[in-house]
């Protein structure tokens, strides 16, 4: 796995600048760029003109002003938002790496909405069985983990830098993330981040996170994992006429 360097070098200076600064902005920062009106199992197909769309200059906005150097895009999925590519192409100009996380469905229609640059990446979210699960059948693991291994062909064959992204389950359960790192690597991704909305988790976390091959993928995921606590919506920022929201829920080097 190989680690961008110039994200190297900014997350080294902004290290130096917390040892200092305690109080200083975060390195990361999760952004949602996108508020619904629709029920949280709907597809995009289904909106309508009355969902709420943040702009790209809403999010740059937001990013610069949260000081971060990299934006993670996420919640509810950024794909149903029909201005995502701009909104990843803005903030790329703005200077942040930016990392897409998607689960890929829909990826291949619209990919080429997306330049393929160094300040890109597309995190795509790997399935992991929750252990002890009962509800989840081999068959639909198998078929959400082909979906998420094609997403991956279209953008590699695309030319855009990958990163793997797994949620860790509150049980400590680390063979089934080994089988999925080794399965990772095989499929030559340039990124693997681990991380837990749950905060009963951390033990899983901790160890799960050892996993990581590379020191500076694993710094990056304990980085993503306490700028929880900062993920802005922007409800705030950009509110709807008359209507009430609610928050959705390169590499040159080796690391």
């Amino acid at each position: 796995m190989r680690f961008p360097a110039g994200l190297r070098a900014r997350l080294l200076r902004r290290s130096f600048l917390q040892a200092f600064a305690p109080d200083s902005a975060p390195a990361i920062l999760r952004l949602s760029p996108l508020v619904r009106h629709f029920p949280e199992n709907s597809h995009r197909d289904e909106l309508n003109a009355e969902t709420e769309w943040h702009s790209p200059k809403a999010c740059v906005q937001a990013a610069e002003k949260a000081g971060a150097v990299a934006v993670w895009l996420g919640e509810t999925e950024p794909l149903f938002h029909p201005a995502i590519g701009e909104i990843t192409s803005a903030l790329t100009d703005a200077g942040f790496y930016v990392f897409l996380h998607t689960s890929g469905v829909g990826l291949r229609k619209r990919i080429h909405e997306f330049e393929p640059i160094d300040r890109l990446f597309l995190a795509l979210e790997i399935p992991l069985r929750e252990a002890g699960s009962r509800s989840s059948t081999a068959s639909s693991q198998s078929l959400s983990l082909s979906m998420a291994l094609e997403a991956f062909r279209v953008a590699r064959l695309s030319g855009f830098h990958l990163c793997a992204h797994l949620t860790v389950p509150d049980a400590n359960d680390t063979a089934d993330l080994s089988s999925r790192i080794q399965l990772l690597a095989s499929h030559r991704v340039d990124g693997l981040v681990i991380s837990s909305a749950s905060s009963q988790s951390a033990a899983a976390l901790r160890a799960a996170t050892e996993l990581i091959p590379s020191l500076a993928w694993r710094h990056f995921s304990r980085l993503l994992q306490s700028s929880y606590q900062n993920a802005v919506s922007l409800i705030d920022s950009q509110p709807a006429s008359g209507s009430q929201t609610q928050p959705a829920e390169a590499c040159e080097e080796s690391a």
